[in-house]
């Protein structure tokens, strides 16, 4: 994510402009997550321009247009490779495990496609030998440790895979 002064920054103020204008940069951002406000006038780069349009409004034809912006693109990505990159989360969760469960079961049987049964019998087995516990399930797993006791969700997104569901019309 890029605030119009890092992009400026990187870029400088006229080549920064058109860039700006072509991937949606704004001073007051695109971006808003109310656990993070740090990271309120942040913008995630999208590529909604009308070729055409930008080219005319800068005077220029569509093949400079491309060009320049193939050439800021290059420089915005090096100066991406730069920064730190944001941490992973690699645990895995039971009840998100759960719901992918029930749903590439339940996909295997209306379609009858063998490798998503196998996909879904192996991810139970996972479950099952990873976070089935002394007979209690854990909430999730990294690092070959499975960690806190299971939540309602958990317990809830596993019980319900192979139920019938109830459909009104």
């Amino acid at each position: 994510m890029w605030t119009v002064d890092e992009v400026d920054e990187v870029l400088g103020a006229d080549d920064g402009g058109l860039f700006r204008a072509a991937f949606g940069v704004t001073s007051g951002g695109n971006f808003s997550d109310p656990h993070h406000p740090d990271l309120t006038g942040r913008n995630v780069l999208t590529n909604r321009f009308e070729a055409e349009a930008l080219a005319a409004e800068r005077s220029m034809s569509r093949a400079e247009l491309e060009g320049r912006l193939a050439g800021l693109r290059t420089r915005m990505f090096e100066a991406r490779d730069q920064r730190v990159y944001p941490g992973l989360d690699h645990k895995v969760l039971t009840s998100w495990n759960g719901l992918m469960l029930g749903a590439i079961s339940e996909a295997a049987r209306v379609f009858d496609v063998p490798e998503w049964r196998a996909a879904a019998v192996a991810n139970a087995g996972f479950l099952r030998s990873r976070l089935w516990i002394e007979h209690r399930l854990c909430h999730t797993y990294k690092d070959g440790v499975a960690r806190i006791d299971g939540m309602l969700e958990d317990y809830a997104y596993l019980t319900c895979i192979g139920r019938p569901v109830k459909r009104s019309i």
